[in-house]
């Protein structure tokens, strides 16, 4: 918690110094390769016991260096993808050439965020307009998505890279480069292939009534979770999931990611009908789909994976909307205000441990 509420201020602080210098193209270039580095060394600096699964995806990887030969590595491909034993062989396959080449999992963890940030933010810097909308980004993803993509989840982090670059095959309506993207990264997690209805969606859907009609569906939505999870998991052939839809866990802390994804959604539809030029039809399906998903955290929280692909775009949605739903200066400011409060008071909610990797660190009984 400590650590994300100094480089709040921090990030803060920078802005301010380069808003002094004006906001240009220039200033916001430097401004986001800044924060790529503080993401960067947020991620890979962290303790391996930061994060629910750091430690074992370690444990993975030097297995895997150690004992797992290429032989090994080819088979589990044949048993994977013909037998159906096991899931996403291309993950082995990564680890083991990059741990033949680099053996150390530190930088592994440092490679993986670097892939992961640098295009992300590249897109964010592309979509966004001034150095407050991105402080307000970075705010957002420290507060919604730190917990996922920068301390968990290798696996689903390194397939969301792919989602990044198929953006751009999207906005070019390249349907061959965008598939092909997507199947070399669902040899990673093949839960990236959720990414593909965008495309069409996009492609053929009025994206102001997908939206709208995905948040006045979200009843019917909640009432058929159980079932679109099994459903998804029965179509793609991954048994290994199953106990995600068939789930029982309590759920409660759901309710309040879905009071964001509303919020977000309905912010970005404000914005649309108001600026429609400056919201794009992009970030308009982006929202729709992960508001359309969210429902399925009632299932199981680890579906929280489905919706990520989607949800990950309120970081440019957020900043943009604000400054899209009113022209006067003043009420943009107050609307900063407000959401970046409500930002620092549930980060210190959350309150996640953190430690870099040099220090020592008390597990919460969750990890014991």
């Amino acid at each position: 918690m400590w650590l994300q509420l100094f480089l709040m201020a921090l990030a803060y602080l920078v802005m301010t110094t380069y808003q002094r210098r004006g906001d240009t193209s220039v200033s916001r270039h430097r401004y986001v390769t800044f924060l790529i580095w503080v993401l960067v060394l947020q991620s890979a600096l962290r303790h391996l016991d930061v994060g629910v699964d750091t430690a074992s995806y370690c444990r993975d990887f030097e297995y895997t260096r150690d004992f797992r030969t290429w032989d090994v590595i080819w088979q589990n491909f044949y048993d994977v993808y013909v037998q159906g034993e096991g899931k996403d062989a291309g993950y082995w396959l990564l680890m083991k050439a990059f741990s033949t080449v680099c053996p150390s999992f530190r930088i592994y963890l440092f490679c993986v965020a670097i892939c992961f940030f640098v295009p992300f933010y590249r897109l964010v810097e592309k979509k966004l307009t001034s150095l407050k909308q991105l402080y307000m980004s970075f705010c957002v993803y420290q507060v919604m998505f730190y917990s996922f993509f920068s301390i968990t989840g290798i696996r689903q982090t390194i397939a969301t890279i792919a989602t990044f670059y198929c953006v751009k095959f999207i906005e070019e309506r390249k349907l061959w480069k965008f598939v092909a993207v997507l199947v070399l990264a669902g040899f990673i997690h093949k839960s990236v292939f959720l990414f593909l209805p965008f495309y069409f969606i996009l492609k053929y859907a009025n994206s102001r009534v997908v939206l709208l009609g995905s948040l006045c569906s979200l009843p019917f939505v909640f009432g058929v979770a159980r079932q679109l999870a099994t459903f998804m998991v029965d179509i793609s052939g991954a048994e290994t999931y199953r106990m995600y839809a068939e789930s029982e866990m309590e759920t409660g802390g759901a309710a309040n990611f879905l009071v964001f994804m509303v919020a977000a959604a309905v912010m970005t539809l404000i914005a649309k009908y108001k600026n429609p030029d400056k919201v794009s039809d992009l970030l308009t399906c982006a929202m729709a789909l992960a508001v359309f998903f969210t429902p399925m955290m009632w299932v199981d929280t680890s579906l929280m994976r489905v919706i990520q692909y989607y949800s990950i775009f309120t970081v440019i949605a957020i900043p943009l909307s604000i400054d899209c739903i009113s022209s006067n200066p003043e009420t943009r400011r107050q609307l900063y205000i407000v959401l970046i409060v409500v930002f620092l008071l549930t980060t210190i909610r959350h309150n996640y441990d953190y430690a870099f990797f040099w220090e020592e660190m008390q597990l919460e009984q969750q990890y014991l």
